[in-house]
């Protein structure tokens, strides 16, 4: 049985005159030469090991991005396949270098979406909108919304009646709103 598992797993001979497509790109001001030279030497990625790269950088999902780089695999393989690319140094140095640059972008974009945010927060015609602009900026300043606090049982009213709570308010309010005075006869 070992050796026939060791038979299996020979390394394929490559077909003469059929080399692998090397991609081509460059990654805000960098090209693929930049990022994968090692001692001295070069690596290049095919065109289907970076689009992996990029749809896992992009996703973090590596078996749907093994299926998109790879659209021909059976799903069966898309799992230990994109396992294996995950594990090679330059595939993983290469995934790094374009989360890097994806960081770099959404950092230089961020001033304008909190502008967008703040300006939606004050001028949305939709409340549902603006409340959302709010919600937004106080998540990304690290502060909690306010929490929704239950105003009915007996810790707020005792063991008032709905009818007894609704006569109290309008007490209340009768007793805020300023009465009409009679007007008096001029002499």
């Amino acid at each position: 049985m070992a050796l026939v598992q060791e038979q299996n797993q020979k390394p394929r001979k490559k077909t003469p005159g059929r080399q692998p497509q090397v991609a081509e790109t460059k990654l805000d001001g960098l090209t693929l030469s930049d990022l994968t030279e090692k001692d001295g030497h070069q690596w290049k990625p095919t065109a289907k090991q970076l689009k992996f790269a990029e749809e896992y950088a992009r996703t973090g999902n590596a078996r749907a991005s093994y299926r998109i780089a790879y659209p021909d695999c059976s799903p069966d393989n898309a799992s230990p396949e994109s396992y294996k690319l995950l594990r090679n140094p330059n595939i993983k140095a290469l995934v790094e270098q374009i989360q890097q640059d994806m960081r770099a972008r959404f950092v230089l974009l961020a001033p304008e979406a909190q502008e967008r945010l703040e300006t939606l927060a004050r001028t949305a015609s939709s409340e549902h909108v603006r409340l959302q602009a709010n919600l937004e900026i106080l998540d990304r300043a690290g502060l909690d919304a306010p929490k929704k606090v239950e105003l009915s049982g007996l810790g707020v009213f005792g063991e008032a009646k709905p009818e007894d709570i609704s006569a109290a308010i309008k007490r209340q309010c009768e007793e805020k709103t300023p009465k009409d005075e009679p007007k008096k006869a001029d002499a």
